[in-house]
């Protein structure tokens, strides 16, 4: 399992800090949940704004973001 970092309110991935895509396969990816939330935390992320999601690989193409609650 991986995860990555949303964006809650325009649904766009974290690649860094400055710079957000639309499509999951192409966001930063995290080993463990704690790990992806240590990076928003040194990074800068406003935890009110941003969340932590579970990336789901469909298949060998396909990605899926999964929201985590």
């Amino acid at each position: 399992m991986k995860w990555v970092i949303k964006h809650i309110s325009d649904g766009m991935y974290a690649v860094s800090p400055r710079f957000f895509v639309y499509r999951a396969e192409y966001a930063r990816r995290f080993t463990t949940r704690k790990v992806a939330e240590a990076y928003m935390v040194s990074s800068g992320f406003d935890k009110k704004k941003f969340k932590a999601e579970l990336l789901e690989i469909n298949d060998a193409l396909t990605y899926k973001a999964k929201i985590n609650l």
